[in-house]
């Protein structure tokens, strides 16, 4: 097989991918770019790199938390699209660790925490 079908058929096997997956991958990627970028203009402020490294992990901790570690990619990329209510409200609370309403509420919160910390850190590096 040459080079020039297996790219073809890499590119194939990601548009058959659902889109939810596809959103998933490409903020993942925006989000390493944005961090990496954040870090790079904070390195005249040395102190700044910690906020934006805390909050990248609180974020990404809080998304992991409200999407649950054991839910598929396409549920959260659903939440991220469009926090369809049937995924919140779904039957998945039977476990100890599942999908309770504390779990997400922790996450979310977790998620907005991080958010405030990595905006607070960008606009400062920026200022």
């Amino acid at each position: 097989m040459n080079r020039r079908s297996e790219a073809s058929l890499q590119q194939a096997r990601f548009r058959d991918l659902p889109i939810s997956i596809r959103v998933v991958f490409v903020m993942y990627v925006v989000g390493f770019v944005v961090l990496s970028v954040t870090i790079a203009v904070s390195k005249q402020h040395p102190p700044r790199v910690v906020p934006v490294l805390l909050g990248a992990i609180i974020f990404l901790f809080g998304l992991m938390l409200a999407a649950n570690f054991k839910r598929s990619a396409e549920a959260y990329g659903r939440w991220l699209v469009f926090f369809s209510w049937r995924w919140w409200r779904a039957d998945y609370s039977r476990s100890l660790f599942g999908q309770t309403w504390f779990v997400r509420l922790f996450g979310i919160a977790g998620m907005l925490v991080g958010g405030l910390f990595t905006g607070a850190a960008f606009a400062g590096a920026l200022s």
